[in-house]
């Protein structure tokens, strides 16, 4: 199953997001003959490498794949991605900015569902969200500082922190019977 998790704007937490469902989905993989073939975790932002705590860089990477043509628009990848996926979530804080962004964003008309990066202060609930998108929200993300933490020091693939495991199993459970009702393999 491939489930493209996208956001509008940078700074949503997109990128911690994601390399914390590919750490749950690795995981579930040695114990589930479903997952048996692993997990691939396609990175266009970049992020990936420091958020797993590799020491440098990836040489080449998607991006530099798609800019090796002038013919090949860097943002081709993005959309290709979201349009072949079989579930596409857009994640997003409750924040106006991010908001107003991916209600215009075209990715929007191929997406099943939010995520929600719970952050005190802001006045945006999930319940904006699910009504201004007319989507429900699948997941939610406290903003925890043991997450800040976990990324800040490398670790986060070998101490998930249990806030951030809780929501990416929250999302992959919740789209684990829409991909069956689709006709995808989980």
């Amino acid at each position: 199953m491939l489930i493209a998790l996208w956001s509008a704007k940078g700074g949503s937490g997109t990128s911690v997001f994601t390399a914390a469902c590919a750490v749950v989905l690795a995981r579930g993989a040695r114990d589930d003959d479903r997952h048996a073939r692993g997990v691939r975790l396609a990175d266009l932002a970049g992020d990936q490498p420091a958020i797993f705590g590799m020491g440098a860089d990836p040489t080449l990477g998607l991006a530099d794949w798609l800019g090796a043509g002038p013919e090949a628009p860097t943002d081709a990848l993005d959309r290709l991605l979201v349009e072949v996926a079989d579930l596409s979530v857009v994640v997003l804080r409750g924040c106006y900015l991010a908001l107003r962004r991916a209600v215009r964003d075209p990715a929007l008309s191929s997406t099943s569902g939010a995520v929600l990066l719970e952050e005190p202060g802001r006045s945006l609930s999930a319940n904006d969200i699910a009504d201004v998108f007319d989507l429900p929200v699948l997941a939610r993300v406290p903003v925890k500082s043991v997450i800040a933490r976990a990324v800040d020091a490398g670790v986060l693939a070998s101490r998930l922190p249990e806030p951030l495991a809780r929501s990416a199993n929250d999302l992959l459970r919740r789209l684990d019977p829409r991909a069956r009702r689709n006709g995808a393999a989980a």
